[in-house]
């Protein structure tokens, strides 16, 4: 008989939760490049009436929540 290795974890192993801090948009955009980010930053602030936009880095967003 073989026994699978188990790993037990929690939510309390993890890195703490960040908040970071934006307000509401009509459009988020995650990545974790950023050069993408930029450059979607960048069109979009040269582009007029389009709908508001946040944009986050997902290595920022390690924890589950």
């Amino acid at each position: 008989m073989h026994l699978l290795p188990t790993d037990a974890r929690s939510l309390d192993d993890e890195a703490a939760a960040i908040d970071l801090a934006q307000t509401p948009a009509d459009l988020v955009m995650l990545s974790f490049s950023d050069g993408e980010l930029a450059g979607v930053a960048a069109a979009h602030g040269a582009a007029q009436g389009l709908p508001t936009l946040r944009l986050a880095n997902l290595a920022k967003l390690k924890h589950p929540f």
